[in-house]
């Protein structure tokens, strides 16, 4: 899921399930706007990429 959001609910469980391979936020461009990206424990692409307004 490219360009979407992603629910907390969604986010929690996965985190207390360990399925959480990996997580960066960061800004992007420098701008105001943060992007968050999910990777799932045993896979190698990407689960969400999102944009997050400031």
């Amino acid at each position: 899921m490219i360009g979407k959001g992603i629910h907390e609910e969604v986010l929690r469980a996965l985190v207390e399930q360990h399925a959480v391979r990996e997580c960066l936020v960061a800004k992007i461009d420098g701008g105001p706007d943060w992007g968050l990206t999910i990777r799932l424990a045993g896979q190698r692409r990407t689960l969400a990429a999102c944009t997050l307004a400031a």
